[in-house]
């Protein structure tokens, strides 16, 4: 078995994931948060997940864009000239300067792609749909390309819609999942099984998580400090702010600000 920072959950998982990550710091952070739904196999660059992939063919690879001697775009570009790797979806794991790296990454034929810091909801939401699309194609080769993908698009529609409601409560630090099961005309029991179905949060970590995409949108602007933004997207404290958002990206704002002005 190829070298990995974690065993992957018990039991016989169903899925296995390459991350590919020379932060040694994000790397576990990533495997941490995925192992307990998938095997999750890690290498500390490029030449090396090149390798297990070879090896293992996993069902899909996480991979960082800037990597010394393999970087993510010719690991991706090497996976895709051999037939053996060239049909397992790969995952780009960009930073904000990287667009021309993204860019090439989608000509070469990238899957899907994550903007640092990571988010948790995002990146388990962005790993199921690229496992969907595929059960998806295998159910379409195998009912002579005829698949019902309505209750997935209306999924995504009601998970948008609730996200707009939000956000035009940014500001209201008190707004609850009553408060948007109202907006809603839905019961709380049902915003929360609809918000579970889709996203794996509860009602209130999708609200705060919200606020928390809200918050980095603000920061990328640079027209605001972070005591600002925290009020701004509706969290009464400053601690409260700086707890939430390194729970869900594993740094604090001010360690966030940092890499997005470097």
């Amino acid at each position: 078995m190829p070298p990995s920072d974690h065993p992957g959950k018990r039991g016989k998982p169903s899925k296995v994931i390459l991350i590919a990550e020379d932060h040694d710091e994000l790397r576990n952070y990533l495997v941490s948060i995925m192992n307990e739904r998938y095997l999750v196999l890690s290498a500390k660059n490029g030449r090396q997940a090149l390798e297990i992939s070879r090896e293992v063919r996993p069902d899909l690879i996480i991979t960082d864009i800037l990597m010394p001697g393999l970087d993510g775009v010719n690991l991706l570009k090497q996976l895709k000239s051999d037939r053996n790797t060239k049909p397992i979806p790969v995952m780009m794991l960009t930073a904000l300067h990287e667009q021309d790296y993204q860019l090439e990454s989608m000509r070469g034929g990238a899957d899907s792609y994550l903007v640092k810091p990571v988010d948790e909801s995002i990146l388990f939401a962005q790993i199921e749909n690229i496992f969907a699309r595929q059960s998806v194609l295998a159910e379409s080769l195998d009912n002579g390309g005829q698949v019902d993908i309505q209750p997935r698009e209306l999924r995504a529609s009601f998970v948008q819609t609730a996200e707009r409601i939000i956000e035009k409560n940014l500001q209201n630090s008190t707004f609850s999942p009553k408060d948007l099961a109202q907006e809603l005309k839905i019961s709380r029991s049902t915003l929360y099984r609809k918000i579970k179905q889709t996203s794996d949060e509860n009602s209130s970590e999708f609200i705060r998580n919200v606020r928390l995409r809200q918050a980095i949108k603000l920061m990328k602007t640079g027209n605001y400090n972070l005591n600002e933004i925290g009020f701004i997207v509706g969290f009464n404290s400053t601690s409260y702010f700086n707890r939430s958002f390194k729970k869900k990206y594993g740094m604090t704002p001010k360690e966030y600000l940092k890499q997005l002005q470097y």
